[in-house]
């Protein structure tokens, strides 16, 4: 998803979709947080953008998008089970809901704007694309040209970059295609995620990892990406995005951190109790 941030000092919170969704998802949860333990949203916001996940990729430069050795993986396949997406939103949760027994403000909102930022990656259908093995495939096809001796190394590497970075290149059409177009989607129209204490009820039981992947499935079946690579943006398709995507990640990222409050607020009762 879209982070809306241009520069360093520079970040548009209306425009990136991270933001907004995690704005969304705060203000479906706020009245059930309680007390001042939970980090407010413009804390939390000021780890998304530049200083979230995304910043990485800028401050690691190009290099980054072809090479994922030094930088956490955004990807996740829910039918297959495979990716880290699971293992971040573990990790930060377990984190966010430690920062809070702290009382750690600082890092509790760190740890919910990552967590909160993982969790929308994962539910988002380019993500669920096996970019990686598509970019990995079209470098070994590129290397074996060379072996080959079929083609100048010149032209294979032209070919190379060309199949990640070209019009129609995997790159391409996952960073620029969809998902500006699902920040043009949501432009002028409001993100709400309506909160089913049922849904929280069923998701206490799973746990935040298991009930990440039932939603995971859940965006999958809609197979808004494979729609979107045979059809383009269609009118039917941005109305998915703004009626049902949009706000089922916003629900389940406010969801998720209000796990991880209540999971805090009970140690902190049995820290009273010895």
């Amino acid at each position: 998803m879209y982070a809306g941030f241009i520069s360093p000092k520079r970040a548009s919170r209306h425009l990136g979709v991270h933001q907004r969704l995690d704005v969304a998802a705060y203000k479906m949860i706020d009245p059930y947080l309680g007390d001042q333990s939970f980090p407010p949203i413009a804390h939390i916001l000021n780890f998304e953008g530049y200083n979230g996940p995304d910043g990485i990729k800028s401050k690691q430069g190009l290099k980054y998008k072809t090479s994922h050795d030094h930088a956490p993986s955004h990807l996740y396949d829910p039918v297959a089970d495979e990716g880290e997406v699971p293992i971040h939103i573990a990790n930060h949760y377990q984190g966010l809901v430690q920062a809070l027994i702290a009382k750690d403000h600082v890092r509790a909102s760190f740890e919910a704007a990552w967590l909160a930022h993982y969790v929308c990656d994962g539910l988002t259908p380019a993500h669920h694309f096996p970019l990686e093995a598509k970019i990995t495939a079209e470098v070994e096809k590129a290397a074996l040209t060379i072996a080959s001796g079929d083609s100048s190394k010149v032209t294979a590497q032209v070919k190379k970059h060309w199949a990640i970075w070209g019009p129609k290149g995997h790159l391409t059409t996952h960073i620029v295609n969809f998902e500006i177009g699902i920040a043009v989607a949501l432009l002028f129209f409001p993100i709400k995620g309506r909160l089913s204490e049922a849904e929280v009820a069923q998701a206490s039981q799973q746990g935040p990892v298991d009930y990440f992947k039932v939603v995971a499935r859940q965006v999958s079946d809609l197979k808004l990406y494979q729609q979107f690579a045979l059809h383009g943006w269609t009118n039917d398709l941005a109305s998915i995005v703004k009626n049902t995507l949009a706000p089922l990640i916003s629900r389940s990222i406010g969801i998720i951190w209000l796990l991880a409050s209540i999971e805090a607020a009970q140690a902190q009762a049995e820290q009273m109790t010895t």
